[in-house]
């Protein structure tokens, strides 16, 4: 949220008018939904985090190559699925579920205090009011969904699945290893390669 109120903060002050300002998110566990409504001045990255870009296969494949080491991208998948424990998975679904049906809660207290009625009149209200089966939405079908996209992409689902079921920091220890470095010669050997091809181009 904060980096979508600075970029709207940017693009309205006219600081930066000679400039198109563009935020970038992670994907986290932000539903379709979410990401969809969001101005074109956001891009949502389409991994899990930002870490995640450096646990892509076509990264640690070029490391790999750089270092004259073996890259099998099927033993690669398997040791990113592997990092998930079961209850580790029945936290994620429950993650993307909750931040399903926030706005949804969200939008049904916020209804209530628009009504204008007493309060003691609201207290009975309520009841009615969080009757789940009169929503237009269901907790049920909402955590359904979430558990059967989980339970696809981990363990059996492609790398690129994973990527975005799986936070990217507990996986910079498989991709670095994978590699036989160790994470933070992993990332200083990234980050310190776009920084030369930033300052050269052409390179």
């Amino acid at each position: 949220e904060r980096v979508i109120r600075c970029v709207d903060a940017l693009a309205s002050s006219g600081v930066a008018s000679a400039l198109e300002v563009v935020g970038i998110i992670d994907g986290d566990y932000y539903p379709d939904a979410f990401k969809a409504a969001l101005s074109a001045s956001v891009t949502v990255l389409k991994v899990h985090e930002v870490e995640s870009l450096m646990c892509i296969p076509g990264v640690v494949r070029s490391i790999c190559d750089h270092v004259s080491r073996p890259f099998d991208e099927m033993a690669y998948r398997d040791a990113i699925a592997s990092t998930v424990s079961d209850p580790q998975r029945h936290q994620l679904i429950i993650e993307r579920w909750k931040r399903r049906i926030e706005p949804q809660l969200e939008g049904l207290v916020a209804g209530v205090g628009k009504r204008n009625r007493p309060v003691n009149e609201l207290i009975g209200d309520l009841p009615e009011i969080f009757d789940h089966l009169k929503w237009d939405f269901s907790p049920e079908d909402l955590l359904r969904e979430e558990k059967d996209r989980v339970e696809a992409a981990v363990p059996g689902g492609s790398i690129s699945e994973l990527l975005v079921i799986i936070p990217g920091k507990q996986l910079l220890p498989v991709a670095a290893s994978t590699t036989g470095m160790q994470v933070d010669t992993y990332i200083n050997l990234i980050l310190d390669s776009l920084i030369s091809r930033a300052a050269n181009p052409s390179t």
